[in-house]
């Protein structure tokens, strides 16, 4: 195998990955907003918390000026 059919190969699992990773971020913006809908609340801002190591949370504020994660 020479280094382009490695570099094909790699970079169609970087291509496929990067898929994978905008399919998860659309399913959790997904649920998120479900939550939201469900319970009618009236939100400010959504962010992504930054040190949140072992899965994505979300700071989200709302229009009375309460947080919630």
């Amino acid at each position: 195998m020479g280094y382009k059919d490695f570099y094909s190969r790699n970079e169609h699992s970087v291509e496929y990955a990067l898929r994978i990773i905008t399919l998860e971020r659309k399913r959790r913006g997904w649920m998120l907003n479900r939550v939201i809908q469900q319970f009618k609340l009236n939100v400010l801002s959504i962010n992504e918390v930054e040190d949140s190591h072992s899965s994505t949370v979300y700071k989200c504020k709302l229009l009375n000026g309460e947080n919630f994660f």
